[in-house]
């Protein structure tokens, strides 16, 4: 079975790639700033890069089982030199694609999290023709790996049990009620 993490994480690039305009999902890797100094590669934009990022130490639950809180990132790249009405170095554009964004992420539940919640924002002061804003959602994840209770564990054995059980019941009516 596969990791439940990369599963999830797997889910959300999902998620995030049925939102309608948007050319380019993948985990982040610091993209924005390495397109801007060459050391990067060039992709398309608008783009959708996630980000996960352990909140607390994890919390066990019993049998193995730990659960831990992410924030979950979503940075949303989007190029836009002059939006043609005037108003060159403003990018109102943004925001359409932060509201897409918002509205697709914002109670998904992907594989062993809770429903992502959305927490904060961050708009970007000082771009050029990069716009870099992020989106941070909150959600628990609980991870069985090591746990009798995941899928992957050899520690349960399940079979089929025995179907040629006969039993038969008698009832011998108590002392205290004979003869009443």
């Amino acid at each position: 079975m596969a990791s439940l993490i990369k599963t999830a994480i797997q889910d959300i690039l999902t998620k995030l790639n049925t939102v309608t305009g948007i050319m380019f999902v993948a985990v982040w890797n610091n993209h924005a700033s390495r397109l801007m100094d060459g050391s990067g590669y060039s992709f398309a934009c608008p783009a959708a890069l996630l980000e996960l990022e352990t909140l607390e130490e994890a919390v066990r639950l019993g049998s193995g089982m730990t659960c831990q809180d992410y924030i979950i990132r979503i940075h949303i790249l989007h190029t836009e030199l002059d939006a043609a009405d005037g108003t060159l170095d403003q990018n109102l554009n943004v925001y359409d694609w932060r509201d897409s964004v918002k509205t697709k992420i914002t109670g998904m539940k992907p594989t062993n999290f809770s429903n992502l919640m959305f927490m904060n924002e961050l708009q970007d002061y000082e771009h050029n023709n990069l716009y870099h804003y992020i989106l941070e959602f909150k959600a628990a994840f609980v991870d069985t790996k090591g746990s009798p209770n995941d899928a992957d564990s050899t520690d349960w054995i399940e079979t089929t049990p025995p179907t040629d059980l006969d039993l038969s019941v008698t009832y011998d009516e108590p002392p205290y009620l004979k003869g009443s």
